[in-house]
Protein backbone atom coordinates (compact mmCIF):
# COMPACT_ATOMS: atom_id res chain seq x y z
CA UNK A 1 0.00 0.00 0.00
CA UNK A 2 2.91 2.37 0.43
CA UNK A 3 3.18 2.67 -3.36
CA UNK A 4 -0.36 4.03 -3.69
CA UNK A 5 -1.11 7.70 -4.17
CA UNK A 6 -4.73 7.15 -3.15
CA UNK A 7 -6.57 4.48 -1.18
CA UNK A 8 -10.29 4.23 -1.90
CA UNK A 9 -12.39 2.56 0.77
CA UNK A 10 -15.33 0.71 -0.74
CA UNK A 11 -15.96 -0.65 -4.20
CA UNK A 12 -19.50 0.55 -4.70
CA UNK A 13 -20.24 2.58 -7.80
CA UNK A 14 -18.81 5.73 -6.17
CA UNK A 15 -15.60 4.02 -5.07
CA UNK A 16 -15.08 2.32 -8.42
CA UNK A 17 -15.70 5.57 -10.33
CA UNK A 18 -13.34 7.52 -8.06
CA UNK A 19 -10.64 4.86 -8.35
CA UNK A 20 -11.00 4.51 -12.11
CA UNK A 21 -10.86 8.26 -12.76
CA UNK A 22 -7.92 8.78 -10.41
CA UNK A 23 -6.08 5.96 -12.16
CA UNK A 24 -6.99 7.37 -15.57
CA UNK A 25 -5.44 10.69 -14.54
CA UNK A 26 -2.20 9.02 -13.47
CA UNK A 27 -2.65 8.26 -9.78
CA UNK A 28 -1.69 4.89 -8.33
CA UNK A 29 -4.88 3.64 -6.69
CA UNK A 30 -5.76 0.83 -4.33
CA UNK A 31 -9.45 0.07 -3.82
CA UNK A 32 -10.29 -1.79 -0.60
CA UNK A 33 -13.52 -3.73 -0.18
CA UNK A 34 -14.72 -5.81 2.77
CA UNK A 35 -17.27 -7.76 0.71
CA UNK A 36 -16.28 -10.70 -1.46
CA UNK A 37 -17.23 -8.94 -4.71
CA UNK A 38 -17.13 -5.32 -5.90
CA UNK A 39 -20.20 -3.26 -6.65
CA UNK A 40 -21.56 -2.26 -3.26
CA UNK A 41 -25.34 -2.27 -3.43
CA UNK A 42 -25.23 -2.70 -7.23
CA UNK A 43 -25.09 -6.45 -7.42
CA UNK A 44 -27.37 -9.42 -7.11
CA UNK A 45 -27.51 -13.12 -6.52
CA UNK A 46 -29.00 -16.21 -8.16
CA UNK A 47 -31.27 -18.69 -6.37
CA UNK A 48 -32.90 -21.66 -8.08
CA UNK A 49 -32.29 -20.13 -11.50
CA UNK A 50 -33.76 -16.71 -10.64
CA UNK A 51 -31.64 -13.56 -10.48
CA UNK A 52 -32.38 -11.05 -7.72
CA UNK A 53 -31.06 -7.49 -7.72
CA UNK A 54 -30.11 -6.39 -4.22
CA UNK A 55 -29.70 -2.75 -5.14
CA UNK A 56 -30.33 -0.43 -8.05
CA UNK A 57 -31.36 -2.19 -11.22
CA UNK A 58 -32.38 0.73 -13.42
CA UNK A 59 -29.73 2.88 -15.06
CA UNK A 60 -30.86 5.30 -17.76
CA UNK A 61 -28.41 6.18 -20.49
CA UNK A 62 -25.60 3.68 -20.08
CA UNK A 63 -26.02 2.32 -23.59
CA UNK A 64 -26.20 5.72 -25.29
CA UNK A 65 -22.80 7.32 -26.03
CA UNK A 66 -24.45 10.76 -26.00
CA UNK A 67 -26.16 10.27 -22.66
CA UNK A 68 -25.94 12.82 -19.87
CA UNK A 69 -25.84 10.03 -17.28
CA UNK A 70 -22.81 10.80 -15.07
CA UNK A 71 -21.78 7.14 -14.92
CA UNK A 72 -22.12 6.94 -18.70
CA UNK A 73 -19.86 9.98 -19.03
CA UNK A 74 -17.23 8.32 -16.83
CA UNK A 75 -17.40 5.14 -18.92
CA UNK A 76 -16.93 7.24 -22.06
CA UNK A 77 -13.82 8.93 -20.62
CA UNK A 78 -12.40 5.54 -19.67
CA UNK A 79 -13.19 4.10 -23.10
CA UNK A 80 -15.39 1.42 -21.55
CA UNK A 81 -18.81 0.19 -22.60
CA UNK A 82 -21.53 -1.55 -20.64
CA UNK A 83 -24.07 -3.73 -22.38
CA UNK A 84 -27.43 -2.19 -21.63
CA UNK A 85 -30.81 -3.55 -22.61
CA UNK A 86 -33.39 -0.84 -23.26
CA UNK A 87 -36.96 -1.56 -22.34
CA UNK A 88 -40.10 0.49 -22.71
CA UNK A 89 -42.36 0.88 -20.88
CA UNK A 90 -40.14 1.12 -17.83
CA UNK A 91 -42.90 -0.12 -15.58
CA UNK A 92 -46.55 0.24 -14.71
CA UNK A 93 -48.58 1.89 -11.97
CA UNK A 94 -51.63 -0.19 -11.10
CA UNK A 95 -54.71 1.61 -9.81
CA UNK A 96 -58.09 0.08 -8.94
CA UNK A 97 -59.65 1.25 -12.23
CA UNK A 98 -56.66 1.55 -14.57
CA UNK A 99 -53.04 0.70 -15.28
CA UNK A 100 -50.62 3.44 -16.32
CA UNK A 101 -47.57 2.40 -18.37
CA UNK A 102 -44.49 4.55 -17.70
CA UNK A 103 -42.90 5.24 -21.07
CA UNK A 104 -39.48 6.76 -21.69
CA UNK A 105 -40.82 9.04 -24.41
CA UNK A 106 -42.71 11.94 -22.93
CA UNK A 107 -45.37 12.01 -25.66
CA UNK A 108 -46.24 8.33 -25.14
CA UNK A 109 -46.36 8.84 -21.37
CA UNK A 110 -48.64 11.87 -21.80
CA UNK A 111 -50.96 9.90 -24.10
CA UNK A 112 -51.19 7.04 -21.62
CA UNK A 113 -51.85 9.48 -18.78
CA UNK A 114 -54.51 11.29 -20.84
CA UNK A 115 -56.43 8.01 -21.13
CA UNK A 116 -56.77 8.04 -17.35
CA UNK A 117 -56.94 11.79 -16.68
CA UNK A 118 -56.87 14.46 -19.36
CA UNK A 119 -56.33 17.15 -16.70
CA UNK A 120 -53.35 15.20 -15.33
CA UNK A 121 -51.80 15.02 -18.81
CA UNK A 122 -52.18 18.80 -19.23
CA UNK A 123 -50.60 19.38 -15.83
CA UNK A 124 -47.71 17.06 -16.69
CA UNK A 125 -47.02 19.07 -19.86
CA UNK A 126 -47.08 22.34 -17.88
CA UNK A 127 -44.80 20.87 -15.20
CA UNK A 128 -42.31 19.47 -17.72
CA UNK A 129 -41.90 22.67 -19.73
CA UNK A 130 -39.61 24.63 -17.36
CA UNK A 131 -37.70 21.46 -16.54
CA UNK A 132 -37.08 20.71 -20.22
CA UNK A 133 -35.82 24.25 -20.76
CA UNK A 134 -33.44 23.84 -17.82
CA UNK A 135 -32.35 20.44 -19.13
CA UNK A 136 -31.58 21.95 -22.54
CA UNK A 137 -29.26 24.50 -20.94
CA UNK A 138 -27.63 22.01 -18.56
CA UNK A 139 -27.17 19.38 -21.26
CA UNK A 140 -24.39 21.50 -22.73
CA UNK A 141 -22.31 21.23 -19.52
CA UNK A 142 -21.17 17.64 -18.91
CA UNK A 143 -21.52 16.54 -15.30
CA UNK A 144 -17.94 15.30 -15.42
CA UNK A 145 -16.76 18.91 -15.96
CA UNK A 146 -18.24 20.06 -12.66
CA UNK A 147 -16.15 20.29 -9.52
CA UNK A 148 -16.71 21.54 -5.99
CA UNK A 149 -13.99 24.19 -5.76
CA UNK A 150 -13.39 27.66 -7.19
CA UNK A 151 -11.64 26.15 -10.22
CA UNK A 152 -15.11 25.46 -11.55
CA UNK A 153 -15.67 29.12 -12.43
CA UNK A 154 -12.81 29.49 -14.96
CA UNK A 155 -13.72 26.12 -16.50
CA UNK A 156 -17.34 27.17 -16.97
CA UNK A 157 -16.39 30.64 -18.21
CA UNK A 158 -13.88 29.42 -20.79
CA UNK A 159 -15.52 26.23 -22.04
CA UNK A 160 -19.24 26.61 -21.42
CA UNK A 161 -20.06 30.33 -21.57
CA UNK A 162 -22.97 29.96 -24.06
CA UNK A 163 -24.55 27.35 -21.79
CA UNK A 164 -24.16 29.66 -18.79
CA UNK A 165 -26.06 32.39 -20.64
CA UNK A 166 -28.85 29.89 -21.32
CA UNK A 167 -28.95 29.04 -17.60
CA UNK A 168 -29.48 32.63 -16.41
CA UNK A 169 -33.26 32.66 -16.94
CA UNK A 170 -33.51 29.42 -14.95
CA UNK A 171 -31.67 30.41 -11.78
CA UNK A 172 -34.94 30.39 -9.85
CA UNK A 173 -35.51 26.76 -10.74
CA UNK A 174 -31.95 25.76 -9.91
CA UNK A 175 -32.21 27.32 -6.46
CA UNK A 176 -35.79 26.19 -5.93
CA UNK A 177 -37.57 22.96 -5.20
CA UNK A 178 -39.81 20.62 -7.15
CA UNK A 179 -42.68 21.83 -4.98
CA UNK A 180 -42.09 25.40 -6.11
CA UNK A 181 -42.13 24.31 -9.76
CA UNK A 182 -45.39 22.44 -9.18
CA UNK A 183 -46.92 25.46 -7.46
CA UNK A 184 -45.94 27.79 -10.29
CA UNK A 185 -47.03 25.53 -13.15
CA UNK A 186 -49.80 23.26 -11.95
CA UNK A 187 -51.43 24.24 -8.67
Amino acid sequence: MSDADVVVIGSGIGGLVAGALLSYYGKRVIICESHGIPGGAAHGFVRQGFRFDTGPSFYCGLGDRHSLNPLGQVLKILGERVEAIAYDPLGHYHFPDATLPIYCQSDLYQEALAQITSQGAKELIAFQQPLLELYEALSQIPTIALRSDWQLLPILATRYLPALWKLLPHLGIINGSVGQILNSTVL
